[in-house]
């Protein structure tokens, strides 16, 4: 047997599940606060490195999207933080409070993927709405992706150039009714870049595949 046959699918997510089982081990502590220190030195470690993992699920960054979601406000301190104020627990068992939210937000999947191409009308557009310093460095798009996600969590939007996301806005299906969020977002698209008329619709698979692993 290789070596690369016995490889495991070491990921930050492969990594909670064994702290969460022994967290004395990993961390000297079972609490949110030692969790939250590994957490931001892993993701630091990635950034640093440039390093992109491979899972079935979203990713972490999106995490504090979904507890915006979940408790339906917005919050301008640490995850940690979050938890304590939205539970009234301590640290001890914010850890458990922690590892109930990753489960629901592990089942969060995109359902619906519509992408378009931009057309030639569409980049200048966008062009004409930026300042003039801007239009020299901004790397333009090619293609936009609308993401609708399960749970009522909300749609995402992507634009993309060469396959490689350069920019994304997160709607949260709180603010509107859900039936008009995908509207809010195609109207934001059209004020940047005119009408965009040509969507079609994209195996949510193969999205997930190149975007989101």
């Amino acid at each position: 047997m290789g070596l690369e046959s016995t490889k495991k699918p070491y990921h930050l997510y492969f990594f909670l599940e064994l702290i969460r089982h022994r967290p004395g081990m990993y961390l000297g502590d079972d609490t949110l606060s030692a969790l939250e220190k590994y957490i931001t030195g892993y993701i630091t470690c990635l950034d640093n490195n440039q390093i992109s993992e491979k899972h079935e699920f979203l990713p972490f960054s999106y995490f504090r999207m979904f507890l915006t979601w979940k408790y339906k406000e917005h919050f301008n301190c640490s995850l940690g933080r979050i938890i304590h104020l939205k539970n009234d627990v301590d640290d001890k068992e914010a850890f458990l409070v922690f590892f109930e939210l990753l489960d629901e937000f592990k089942q969060i999947r995109p359902i619906s993927v519509k992408k378009a191409i931009l057309t030639e009308a569409n980049i200048n557009t966008y062009l004409a709405s930026l300042k003039e310093k801007s239009r020299e460095t901004t790397i333009l798009p090619d293609t936009i992706y609308i993401v609708e996600f399960s749970h009522v969590f909300g749609f995402n939007d992507y634009w993309v150039r060469d396959n490689k996301v350069i920019d994304s806005l997160f709607s949260y299906a709180y603010h509107i009714s859900e039936l008009e969020v995908e509207v809010e977002i195609l109207n934001n698209l059209k004020s940047k870049f005119g009408a965009i008329d040509n969507w079609t619709k994209v195996d949510e698979n193969i999205f997930k595949q190149t975007f989101l692993d």
